[in-house]
C-alpha cells in the first residue's frame, strides 16, 4: 500500500513537472521564433509655411469602380483600354501597361496586330507613355501618341507612391492589381539601382509623408 501511494505521488509530480516545462516553453516560443523588429527613427517633418517648398496642386481624374484594363473592338478598330487608375497612375503605371499590352497580344484580335500595324496612343500622361514604351520594347515601331498637350499634365504634378493599392470597390481583381503593383515596383527598383537598360541615370528613393485632411 505504501509503495502504491508513493508511485502515485511520483507520477503526479512528474505530470506537474511536464506541465511546468510546457508552460515555460509556450511562453518563450514567441521570443525564440519572432525575428528582431526593425526600428526606424523618423524625424517628423516641419509642415509650417517656412519649411514648405513649391506647392503643387492638380486634378486627378477618377472613375467609379476599378481601372478599365480591357480590350474591345468597335468597327474595324481594336481598342486597348488602360485608364481610370485615379491616384494610382504612377504606382501601377509600368505594370498596368505590361498587363494591358499582354491582353491585347493574347486577345481574339491578336492575329490582326502585327509589328507594322499603326498604333495610336491617346494621352501623353504616365499611362500613355508607359504603354508606348512597353510596345516599343516588344518591337512595335509604328506608334503615334495623340494628346492635346504634352506639358503641364496631371502626371507631371501628381506624386507617385510605391504602396499597395486597395480594390475594396472591386475585390475580385485584387490579386491582379497586386501583381501589377509588384511588376511596377520591380520596374522602378531597377531604375533606382541603376540596372535598367534605358533609364540609366537612376533615381533617388526618398521617404514620404501622407497627410489626409478631412
Amino acid at each position: 500500500m505504501y509503495c502504491k501511494h508513493s508511485l502515485e505521488r511520483k507520477i503526479m509530480a512528474f505530470k506537474k513537472l511536464k506541465l511546468l516545462y510546457l508552460a515555460a516553453f509556450l511562453a518563450l516560443t514567441p521570443l525564440l521564433a519572432a525575428p528582431a523588429l526593425e526600428v526606424r527613427k523618423i524625424t517628423p517633418p516641419k509642415l509650417d509655411s517656412l519649411h514648405l517648398g513649391t506647392r503643387i496642386t492638380c486634378h486627378r481624374p477618377m472613375r467609379h469602380g476599378a481601372p478599365n484594363m480591357s480590350v474591345t473592338k468597335q468597327g474595324e478598330q481594336i481598342i486597348a483600354h488602360n485608364y481610370g487608375h485615379g491616384g494610382s497612375g504612377w504606382t501601377l503605371g509600368p505594370g498596368s501597361a505590361q498587363h494591358v499590352n499582354d491582353l491585347l497580344l493574347t486577345s481574339e484580335y491578336a492575329h490582326e496586330v502585327t509589328k507594322e500595324t499603326p498604333i495610336a496612343i491617346i494621352g501623353a500622361g504616365a499611362l500613355g507613355l508607359f504603354s508606348a514604351y512597353d510596345l516599343h520594347q516588344r518591337g512595335f515601331r509604328n506608334i503615334t501618341i495623340v494628346a492635346d498637350k504634352f506639358e503641364g499634365l496631371t502626371s507631371h504634378n501628381a506624386g507617385g507612391l510605391l504602396a499597395p493599392v486597395s480594390m475594396d470597390n472591386q475585390p475580385e481583381i485584387q490579386g491582379n492589381i497586386d501583381k501589377i503593383g509588384i511588376d511596377a515596383y520591380k520596374f522602378y527598383e531597377s531604375i533606382a539601382q541603376k540596372k535598367h537598360p534605358h533609364f540609366k541615370e537612376g533615381a533617388v528613393v526618398v521617404p514620404t509623408y501622407t497627410i489626409s485632411i478631412n
